[in-house]
């Protein structure tokens, strides 16, 4: 949990589990806009391929990115949004996902997706909400905003 104003949320490491679920809770700063993007293990390479349908619309698709986007969504000032992330976490399989992410914005927005890691070389051990800067280069997560990864070896 952010004690303090952060463009990106890093869980540290954890012990790799064959499913994961990621829970994330993000505040926009006062001071700007946010859009989250999400990576694994601090790997920001071109390895990222995800789908989101935003609002029941028809889906939006990216290969080769260097993050994913879950959702499509901005946040203005001061919004919240709460997603979570079930991987399928194997060291030497592609890390397959699908996610569900909501906004507490005044007209509520609501997205469903789902992301493949291309890394058949590595366990996912850690997890990084990332601030886009691309479009909001001085927005930050606010105190409050956290992450929980809860691990499952069957």
């Amino acid at each position: 949990k952010l004690v303090s104003s952060s463009a990106t949320i890093d869980t540290g490491s954890f012990t790799a589990k064959e499913y994961l679920l990621i829970q994330c809770r993000l505040i926009a700063t006062s001071a700007s806009g946010c859009a989250v993007r999400y990576a694994y293990n601090g790997v920001v390479t071109s390895t990222y391929d995800y789908n989101y349908s935003l609002n029941g619309a028809g889906s939006s698709t990216a290969l080769a990115d260097t993050k994913v986007n879950p959702a499509g969504v901005d946040l203005a000032v001061s919004d919240e949004a709460f997603f979570n992330v079930w991987v399928h976490n194997v060291a030497d399989q592609n890390k397959t996902a699908l996610s569900h992410f909501m906004t507490k914005v005044t007209a509520m927005k609501n997205s469903i997706g789902s992301s493949l890691w291309n890394d058949t070389s590595n366990a996912i051990t850690s997890f990084q909400a990332n601030q886009d800067t691309t479009g909001y280069p001085s927005g930050e997560w606010d105190v409050g905003s956290e992450v929980v990864v809860l691990g499952y070896d069957p």
